[in-house]
């Protein structure tokens, strides 16, 4: 997702640096389901009354509902469906519950509630079919000169596979040599960091693309 953005904006700035692109589960522009979840996210964050110095309870619960978003509902059903038990010490009375809370905590932890909406907002103001900024003329992503694998998960909700292939054909509309892979799997956007397997195939698929202009 940013990942991706972010990899996609460093081949614009730079595009006689970059040869090969990996971009997996994002797209040119950030969608209204995307910002809009993104939203939500935010309110709650800034809902916290310890906002904005102290916002642990409402990551927690902004990453609790990302979460959901990076995952299907099949995958979910497998890892903490209704019919498995119930982690030890974990509160609530179901198995996801439990994980969500272990997701929020672990998140609070390890980061800052107001460098979350910085990413949040970065992810909303991705969009490189718009000069960059403070200039004029084409969009940012006709500047891509990278050989490029546009890579899609077929149960993603955030990015779906019709936004791979819009991306896909927008960078080869600039000229970029462009192929496609789709990764099958019941865990949803974050099959790429669960399905070992295909996402090293993948990655060995990117490194042996052609170079650019060839």
């Amino acid at each position: 997702s940013l990942g991706g953005m972010v990899t996609l904006c460093m081949a614009a700035l730079r595009p006689n640096a970059v040869e090969r692109l990996l971009p997996i589960g994002c797209s040119a522009q950030a969608s209204a389901w995307v910002v809009g979840w993104n939203h939500v996210a935010r309110q709650i964050i800034r809902m916290d009354p310890g906002f904005p110095d102290d916002v642990g309870r409402g990551l927690e619960i902004a990453r609790q509902l990302a979460m959901l978003t990076y995952r299907a509902e099949a995958g979910l059903d497998l890892r903490q469906g209704r019919h498995l038990p119930r982690v030890a010490g974990a509160p609530g009375q179901y198995r996801i519950e439990g994980y969500l809370e272990h997701q929020g905590l672990k998140l609070r932890r390890r980061f800052d509630g107001r460098s979350y909406l910085q990413l949040l907002d970065a992810m909303d103001h991705h969009d490189l079919l718009l000069p960059p900024p403070g200039e004029d003329g084409p969009p940012a992503i006709a500047r891509i000169r990278s050989s490029t694998l546009v890579v899609d998960v077929d149960t993603d909700q955030l990015f779906t596979s019709a936004q791979a292939a819009a991306l896909a054909g927008e960078l080869s509309a600039a000229g970029c040599y462009v192929e496609r892979a789709t990764i099958p799997s019941v865990h949803g956007h974050d099959a790429f960091l669960i399905e070992e397997a295909p996402m090293a195939a993948i990655v060995r698929r990117a490194q042996a693309l052609p170079e650019p202009g060839r």
